[in-house]
């Protein structure tokens, strides 16, 4: 089950258990390819059709944090390799902003969590066997319940529920995602991290590793005391309407 998490961190429920009954090893779709240089994805025609395209800029810090917080261990994971892209609907209001689809891949061998033979451990067969399953991969069909939070001449920041699928070793299951989404028009400020229209996605949720199949028995994993089937995902994502490779090229 995915559990949002409240500003002070504790767990609160969102419209019941956020995991669709009976999808658990529901077969993985098709994923987007990388561009030739690898630094984003191909966008498949379906989606640059419904909106504006906002591509994942490279990490200058971590994109991706993980925390697996256990009796025994304390454990931190963080990546800053997450490529993909994000469209929103063209024209929308500022006070009602529609996240029409996206796709975001996260590989599993970009996971340092500060100990390298942790990380290789991570990749195995019987955790994330990155071998046959590379990447973690989150796609958004859609949104809900957009709100308007913050305002200014640079800047308008929306509270809204991304929809779609998380896939983890091969298996994917629904998600709906509690995130603030921070537009930003293209400026002298923004234009000092990547031209374009800049987008700002902040998002902190928790994903439960017997839902995806990384650990099959969780009184085994809790005796252990070492890793907590409960991982907290804290994602901060800066995405622009010039994609990586647009930008290498001007």
């Amino acid at each position: 089950m995915l559990r949002p998490l409240n500003r002070r961190g504790t767990i609160v429920p969102v419209l019941g258990a956020l995991v669709l009954a009976g999808a658990a090893w529901a077969a993985a779709p098709e994923k987007a390819a990388r561009t030739e240089r690898g630094s984003t994805l191909v966008v498949p025609s379906a989606h640059a059709s419904m909106g504006r395209v906002y591509y994942a800029l490279p990490g200058r810090d971590a994109q991706v944090t993980f925390i697996s917080d256990a009796p025994v261990e304390h454990i931190k994971g963080t990546s800053n390799r997450v490529v993909g892209y994000l469209v929103l609907g063209e024209g929308d209001a500022v006070e009602s902003v529609a996240v029409k689809g996206g796709e975001f891949h996260l590989p599993v061998a970009s996971i340092d969590t500060g100990i390298p033979l942790r990380d290789e451990h991570l990749q195995e067969e019987r955790w994330l066997n990155a071998s046959a399953h590379p990447d973690i991969v989150f796609r958004v069909t859609g949104s809900r319940d957009a709100r308007l939070t913050r305002e200014s001449e640079a800047f308008s920041t929306h509270s809204v529920t991304l929809l779609g699928s998380m896939e983890v070793k091969g298996v994917v299951r629904e998600i709906a995602i509690p995130a603030t989404v921070t537009m930003m028009p293209e400026s002298e400020m923004t234009r000092g991290r990547a031209p374009g229209d800049l987008l700002g996605v902040r998002a902190k949720f928790e994903v439960l590793l017997t839902d995806y199949g990384v650990v099959q028995d969780e009184a085994a994993l809790e005796s252990s005391g070492k890793i907590s089937n409960e991982i907290v995902l804290d994602v901060a994502l800066f995405l622009a309407t010039v994609s990586p490779d647009e930008a290498r090229r001007r």
